[in-house]
């Protein structure tokens, strides 16, 4: 293949500006239905691949990359009325699914699965592979994760029969459910999500019931999302009749005792037949690498809940067991995200001052050279998340330290990368900014780079942002006419939208309306008691008084955020601009309404150190106002 991968003259006829432009995808899309004629040849082709890299012992980039070709060509012919082998699908499903990761950005993985979906019928089982390998990807869009979601039921309801005969089959559909209430809670109703537990919970009992000695790592995929969300973990304790920490404890242990059982796991022939299907080669470094992988699976998820228990040390020091543990095994981009983890508790606990601030400096760089090293990085689209984040916190330790020329290198060489993420890249270019900015001012330089306008804003968190109030947040933040915004509420026929809108524009009945539904949210926050509120050392008047000094603008940027990380963004937009008022109400709100002890911690700190200080507590030159606003920083990022 090395010959095919060298520029040629075809890429001056595919490429414009360095991408291949609609037409000539369409175009690519007509000549892959000239090659359906070649569908014995596809099929063989595929299977070559597959045992050269058997021989192997690993598959190239490029025969994944080759064999999704291939895979589509199969799956061209099914649409089009061709009749497809089960065996063939199977095989189309099996080489795709070494390739879905390989896919340079989330963006394109629903294009991949629906281009492959003509097959899933003939192999629904393989094609859970594929969904499973998609939910643990990050950054993927609603539309995707509904996709996802969507499919998984249909198949588990169509073809079930076929699934249950599969054991290894169960495990993937177990990981993919899972994996999207771990990684895309937000993205579902609560009916939904108690319609996943129950699946996951089905699927669990139907595996205990086979006796499968893969039910262990099915239980340790399952219990990630239960220790993140106290409502999932109260779903699955009352469904299953367990104390989620009990069994936590009892898997990692079962799995700790299969490490030293690989021998005897490789005679069993159901838990080789999943360690066939994820793996090219199934010896003896594939079955212990897939135990280890379901551990620090569990134990990375343990490792979250410790820190939002702000348990701090027991949560670093799993971090970077979890990041030994991938690296043993060869998984540079989770080792890194472990490692990147372990680093951001240090920076949480407060260690950004004097020697401890130096300390914390080396080790993202170090984490940022083992990220961007030519022997490990790779265009993918999980490992460029990993490598934005990794790039992130330490430009913002930099900034701490006020290393403004390393920045500016940074960013000159690599400003790509950090892009790659847009929630990412944005978050970090306004911490930037509210961390350079008050030191004298950013140089010129540096402000070209580092602006981020509320276009950017708003594209990157669109998804984050409650749609019911997002018209007004483009006309609070200029980027839409209120005619415009009221045209888009009329098209959701929604009139309270349309209420907002009119609080932006001043109108004195809507601002005062929306002034009471923020103060009876706060009241009400699901998580909020009298006694919390004491313990907390707030009330409701402190938040109704700053409520009570906001404009309808302001008032629709506290009321919009749909996540801690919207809500982060807009907060520090508040602050560059000098909105102490506003940026009071967003820490104030998100500390009531937020669970979990830390984070309700570093929003409060962040609180308390401008309302104690007045005025300058708020000023981003007080070194513990830009401590607790970068320890906000570090757990989001």
């Amino acid at each position: 293949l090395g010959d095919a991968l060298r520029e040629c003259d075809v890429d001056y006829y595919l490429l414009v500006g360095n991408e291949i432009p609609p037409l000539i995808i369409r175009l690519a899309y007509t000549l892959a239905l000239a090659f359906i004629d070649k569908y014995n040849e596809a099929i063989g082709e595929v299977n070559r691949i597959l045992n050269i890299a058997r021989g192997r012992g690993s598959i190239y980039d490029a025969e994944r990359l080759y064999g999704l070709g291939l895979a589509s060509i199969i799956a061209i012919a099914a649409r089009l009325g061709r009749e497809v082998k089960p065996g063939d699908a199977d095989i189309a499903l099996r080489i795709a699914s070494f390739a879905i990761k390989r896919v340079a950005l989330p963006g394109f993985i629903k294009s991949v699965l629906g281009a492959l979906e003509p097959l899933h019928g003939k192999a629904p089982h393989r094609y859970l592979k594929l969904l499973a390998v998609a939910s643990d990807m990050v950054n993927l869009d609603p539309i995707t994760v509904r996709y996802i979601f969507d499919k998984l039921n249909e198949i588990l309801d169509n073809y079930g029969d076929v699934v249950r005969g599969y054991a290894w089959s169960l495990v993937y559909a177990i990981s993919a459910y899972a994996l999207l209430l771990w990684k895309y809670f937000d993205h579902f109703n609560s009916k939904e999500v108690g319609d996943m537990v129950g699946r996951v919970v089905d699927l669990l009992n139907e595996l205990g019931r086979i006796k499968s000695s893969l039910g262990v790592i099915a239980w340790a995929y399952a219990l990630a999302p239960a220790l993140d969300s106290g409502y999932v973990r109260r779903l699955m304790e009352k469904k299953l009749g367990i104390d989620v920490f009990v069994k936590v404890s009892e898997i990692l242990k079962e799995l700790n005792d299969k490490r030293e059982r690989v021998q005897e796991l490789m005679r069993d022939e159901e838990f080789m037949s999943y360690i066939e299907s994820w793996f090219v080669k199934a010896d003896e470094e594939a079955v212990r690498g897939t135990i280890l992988d379901a551990a620090s699976l569990l134990k990375q998820a343990l490792a979250i809940y410790l820190l939002n228990n702000n348990e701090l040390d027991e949560a670093r020091d799993l971090f970077n067991e979890v990041a030994e543990e991938r690296r043993e095994i060869g998984d540079y981009k989770s080792y890194l995200i472990a490692r990147g983890w372990a680093l951001r508790v240090e920076a949480i606990k407060g260690s950004l001052v004097g020697d401890g601030l130096t300390k914390l400096v080396d080790g993202f760089r170090q984490l940022y050279e083992e990220t961007f090293s030519k022997e490990h990085f790779i265009p993918t689209a999980g490992y460029l998340s990993t490598a934005s984040a990794n790039l992130s916190e330490y430009l913002v330790s930099l900034a701490l330290m006020g290393d403004h020329e390393t920045i500016n290198k940074l960013l000159e060489e690599h400003l790509w990368v950090l892009n790659t993420d847009r929630r990412v890249s944005v978050l970090t270019r306004l911490m930037l900014n509210a961390l350079l900015g008050p030191g004298g001012g950013l140089s010129g330089e540096l402000e070209g780079k580092l602006g981020v306008n509320p276009e950017e804003l708003i594209d990157a968190f669109r998804f984050d942002i409650h749609g019911q109030f997002l018209p007004a947040l483009r006309v609070a933040l200029e980027i839409a006419k209120p005619e415009d915004g009221i045209k888009s509420c009329e098209e959701l026929n929604d009139e309270v939208c349309i209420d907002f809108v009119l609080a932006v524009k001043g109108n004195s009945a809507a601002v005062k309306q929306l002034r009471e539904w923020l103060i009876n949210a706060f009241q009400g926050a699901s998580n909020v008691s009298l006694i919390s509120f004491r313990e907390l050392g707030v009330d409701a008047n402190e938040f109704r008084g700053l409520v009570n000094g906001l404009d309808g603008k302001s008032l629709v940027q506290l009321i919009a955020p749909g996540t801690l990380m919207a809500r982060l963004a807009l907060m520090l937009r508040a602050l560059i601009n000098g909105d102490e008022r506003l940026a009071k109400a967003h820490a104030l709100y998100e500390a009531v309404d937020v669970s979990g002890k830390l984070l309700t911690r570093l929003f409060l700190e962040a609180y308390e150190t401008c309302r104690d200080l007045g005025s300058e507590g708020c000023d981003l030159k007080n070194d513990k106002f830009r401590r607790a606003v970068a320890g906000l920083f570090f757990y989001h990022v």
